[in-house]
């Protein structure tokens, strides 16, 4: 429980998808639902497997062409998170300002991070984490994920690295018109 003073308010916006994803995946449960594909725009849960037994294939959105995918995930029983600085944003002078807020400094996150997805079994936890690791950044991130194994990710920073953990990489597959420069982080880095 917290109080906030008077005049402020709280908006949980970022993690609204992902919390949206849990609920709907405590329904389809409650009917027994066994199989599901649920686009929350930014967030998939992927409920069991295809009624023919294989893995849900998640995109990954081309931050250039945001109607391509650079690569997708195989995924069940996971919900997959992806926050970006190519979707909401404005340019002054040149420059693009993203709508992810680092809090530390009250401006729009400006550290290399392009996008960050998160695969975990909670959609809450993945739609948080993508956006806090954004704000992170890869340092940051990497350090996060090794002290917090309970998840997964994938960064892309602007220089076309695309680091992955090692539970990600083994999920991953680039697309063929991709050649970004593929950093698996292992937790004993």
């Amino acid at each position: 429980k917290i109080t906030v003073p008077s005049g402020c308010k709280l908006d949980l916006g970022a993690v609204a998808k992902g919390y949206a994803a849990d609920r709907a995946k405590e329904i389809l449960a409650e009917k027994e639902v066994k199989s599901a594909i649920l686009n929350l725009g930014g967030t998939v849960a992927a409920v069991g497997e295809k009624p023919n037994g294989e893995k849900w294939r998640v995109g990954i959105c081309d931050p250039e062409n945001t109607a391509a995918y650079f690569g997708s995930v195989s995924v069940s029983g996971k919900v997959v998170a992806t926050s970006g600085s190519y979707e909401r944003y404005f340019e002054q002078d040149g420059k693009r300002y993203c709508h992810i807020i680092d809090p530390k400094t009250g401006c729009p996150t400006d550290n290399g991070t392009v996008s960050v997805t998160v695969i975990s079994d909670s959609g809450t936890k993945s739609d948080a984490l993508s956006t806090a690791l954004f704000v992170m950044g890869i340092d940051g991130a990497k350090e996060y994920w090794r002290s917090h194994t309970d998840f997964e990710f994938i960064l892309l920073d602007d220089k076309n690295n695309l680091w992955l953990t090692d539970g990600a990489e083994a999920s991953f597959k680039m697309n063929k018109d991709y050649d970004y420069n593929l950093k698996v982080i292992t937790a004993s880095d």
